[in-house]
């Protein structure tokens, strides 16, 4: 775990517990430079060290720290935070909570604080997201007692402790959403901001104009998923061969998942492989625009604009998808 500081009398109104690019970008959307400023944040490894340390204002914990494989050193660090971290960072218990409620660590950080949700893909659209299991008698007593009562819950908004949930509406809201869902619309936030602002959330992402033009150059995209940890390397690329099949390369862009280690350049020789931690929906608000999207199933491809053409393999492209995630059209 790591901590940049900021001065010492710096007074934190927000905190904001996020572990994927695409939340901290909505983040930064509804948040002006002075609230940002204010707001201590919390990142994990989906959270790229190039980004992360544009925020002198964070603290890193790291995934590694909490392995599956483990459980008691999983469960010694998940209750080692939660006694320091009012210690640590007294600011938690009266600023303004925001991010994932379904990250490990996050309810030995909020205690029994309520926060406000950010969308996390098709997750908070799903009936039992990350087939949640509640808990109930000496389990549910222990589980509330060790890491707080966020951690017996179920997550991605559905919580008590989630008083408010911001979603974008890339599906149907669940009805036990509706009631503290706000929805928001990310091209017409982006519209309205001055162009400082704009800048301001670029630069976090280290995005230029070179950048920008190499983009523009190509009309089709790959959005790719980390996958590899369910079906294999070779498996995953020939599941995009077959995707991609009569597609002219030259006018490829496979956009990596910031998880993905999957090395696609051998497979894909005349594709520019874009690798770099920028959320799609943001390379979108800047002009970047594709005549034809394809996917496995990620969320990222309904963000974009109705004029491109969007190709959804679900995941019958696998038995081992199919088993995991389910069918998805």
């Amino acid at each position: 775990m790591k901590e940049r500081k900021s001065s010492p009398n710096f007074q934190y109104t927000r905190a904001c517990i996020v572990d994927t690019i695409y939340s901290l970008f909505i983040y930064l959307l509804i948040s002006n430079k002075e609230e940002t400023e204010h707001t201590f944040f919390f990142f994990s490894d989906g959270i790229a060290p190039s980004i992360r340390n544009k925020f002198p204002n964070h603290f890193y914990i790291r995934s590694q720290n909490f392995p599956q494989w483990n459980f008691f050193l999983r469960l010694w660090l998940r209750l080692k935070l939660r006694l320091i971290a009012r210690l640590k960072w007294p600011f938690l218990s009266s600023a303004d909570l925001y991010g994932h409620d379904h990250l490990c660590f996050t309810p030995s950080l909020t205690g029994t604080r309520k926060m406000t949700v950010l969308e996390d893909g098709l997750g908070n659209y799903c009936d039992n997201p990350l087939d949640f299991n509640p808990y109930s008698g000496i389990k549910l007593w222990i589980r509330n007692l060790l890491f707080g009562p966020l951690a017996s819950q179920k997550p991605l908004g559905r919580s008590f402790f989630a008083q408010k949930v911001i979603l974008t509406g890339i599906k149907e809201i669940p009805k036990e959403l509706q009631q503290k869902t706000k929805l928001i619309n990310l091209p017409l936030i982006w519209k309205e901001l001055p162009e400082y602002e704009k800048e301001r959330i670029s630069d976090f992402f280290s995005i230029d104009l070179q950048l920008l033009k190499r983009l523009a150059t190509r009309k089709i995209i790959l959005i790719t998923q980390p996958f590899t940890d369910i079906i294999s390397t070779e498996e995953v690329i020939n599941i995009y061969r077959g995707i991609l099949k009569g597609i002219n390369q030259s006018e490829l862009i496979i956009k990596c998942h910031p998880r993905d280690t999957v090395d696609y350049q051998p497979a894909f020789p005349s594709a520019y492989i874009f690798n770099q931690p920028i959320p799609l929906e943001l390379l979108t608000l800047l002009g970047v625009n594709f005549t034809d999207a394809y996917t496995i199933s990620s969320t990222a491809i309904y963000l974009l604009p109705h004029t491109t053409k969007i190709h959804i393999a679900g995941h019958k492209v696998h038995p081992s998808l199919l088993q995991k995630y389910g069918n998805i059209t």
